[in-house]
């Protein structure tokens, strides 16, 4: 074996990075000249992702590129050189946490993929719809000053979903590193057509009163959001999410706000503000913030705040008092935004008899029975619903208790068999739903 020296070179001349590390954080870097087809897919779903790493009742927090994938047991052995410095003594170690970007790995590969790799050339294009797209992925102005567009095709096969076909249009067409599955253009106009597509679909081939056709449809076009649980959220992300939830609420014309998870009421008074919500409930399990949340809402009114008084706070699990209390029974018939974060995170939250409501609140939701008005669901948290994956780092140390949440797939399929027509996307680590026609074929 190469003396560490010769082994840093190598590594260096590979990855062309400038490593940091610490006894708390290894934070990696790379930049490549040249990345192979199956890098620059992976380019258009992470920019980067985390580990976090419990060795020797330390916790190591590893950031890793997409770039990094190429060679994971080199990047594996990188890793232990540079937190232990003597690889010869880890190869166990080095095994572990190669079998741990091999996952990764796995996880930024969606099964479409595999597909598309062997046949090339596909013939079963369930539709097309024209795309124009800024030119060299920036707003170019021209001699003219206007901005000039590219005129694409996007092609839908029979086994596709809407996040995927919209990947491999960006793969095909903008091969470029910096592209990525949220927040670029045209992106939620698409969706919307390939959606009423989809559904012009799911009419031709299944009877209105067919709903097992209509739920098979779904969940055959279902999107994975591979790697959706390696996205990175920065602390500016929370600004982001709560602009996202108030645009949400403006565009689908709500009534009513539900937010679950009060915590300090940071969203609850961002919507009150807002103005897009006539009332807002907010449901809180922790005594103690349910009560500081009332006292500064409270103190809100009596500063002149007014709109803090369209506030309605709630106090126990979410799941329960969504479907025992009265009040909610009065929102079938009206155009309702529920934004769902009542989830258990560490830290002095709350913790009900299951580590997220989410499936008790999706079962009030849809159990509505709603004939008029729309139903608009914004899930926080998203790439924490993986199940028990990954959560050997969580937590302020290696001994905390392991948190469960439902796995994506579980959630998405249920909303299959709530509602086969729902609009489902994903954003900023928020999953996006609509429901009850607004997106319905007429």
């Amino acid at each position: 074996m190469r003396n560490n020296k010769t082994m840093k070179i190598i590594y260096k001349t590979f990855l062309l990075s400038v490593w940091y590390c610490c006894c708390l954080s290894l934070s990696v870097s790379t930049q490549l000249s040249t990345v192979n087809s199956n890098m620059k897919w992976w380019n258009n779903i992470v920019d980067e992702f985390e580990m976090v790493l419990n060795i020797d009742g330390k916790r190591y927090k590893v950031s890793v590129y997409p770039q990094n994938l190429e060679d994971t047991n080199l990047f594996a052995k990188y890793i232990v050189e540079e937190i232990f410095g003597e690889i010869e003594q880890s190869e166990s170690l080095v095994a572990r946490i190669e079998s741990l970007l091999n996952e990764r790995v796995d996880l930024l590969k969606d099964p479409r993929q595999e597909k598309d790799m062997k046949f090339p050339f596909r013939d079963d294009i369930l539709f097309s719809i024209n795309v124009s797209y800024p030119t060299n992925s920036k707003f170019i102005l021209n001699k003219n000053r206007n901005y000039e567009y590219d005129q694409k095709t996007l092609n839908f096969y029979s086994d596709d979903s809407m996040d995927y076909a919209w990947l491999r249009f960006l793969s095909l067409n903008y091969n470029t590193f910096g592209y990525q599955r949220t927040g670029r253009f045209a992106r939620e106009n698409i969706l919307r057509k390939m959606h009423r597509e989809l559904l012009l679909d799911q009419r031709n081939k299944c009877k209105l009163d067919n709903n097992k056709c209509q739920i098979n449809h779904c969940k055959k076009h279902l999107p994975t959001f591979n790697g959706y649980e390696m996205k990175v959220i920065k602390p500016q992300m929370q600004d982001v999410k709560k602009s996202r939830v108030v645009a949400a609420a403006v565009k689908f014309a709500v009534d009513d706000c539900v937010e679950t998870g009060t915590y300090k009421g940071d969203t609850t008074l961002f919507l009150a503000n807002s103005g897009a919500c006539e009332r807002v409930f907010t449901i809180e399990l922790n005594k103690m913030f349910y009560e500081n949340a009332k006292k500064r809402f409270q103190h809100e009114i009596d500063n002149g705040n007014d709109n803090a008084r369209k506030i309605i706070p709630l106090h126990g699990d979410s799941g329960d008092v969504l479907q025992n209390s009265e009040i909610f029974k009065s929102l079938k018939d009206r155009n309702v935004l529920y934004f769902l974060d009542g989830h258990y995170s560490y830290l002095d939250t709350a913790r009900g008899e299951e580590d997220s409501p989410i499936m008790k609140e999706l079962e009030f939701i849809f159990n509505q029975n709603k004939i008029y008005g729309v139903n608009v669901i914004i899930i926080d948290d998203v790439k924490e619903f993986r199940g028990s994956r990954f959560r050997e780092g969580e937590g302020g140390s290696s001994t905390d208790e392991i948190i469960y949440y439902p796995e994506l797939t579980s959630i998405l399929d249920k909303l299959c068999e709530y509602d086969p027509t729902a609009f489902v996307d994903m954003e900023d680590d928020l999953l996006l739903i609509s429901t009850n026609n607004y997106y319905h074929v007429v």
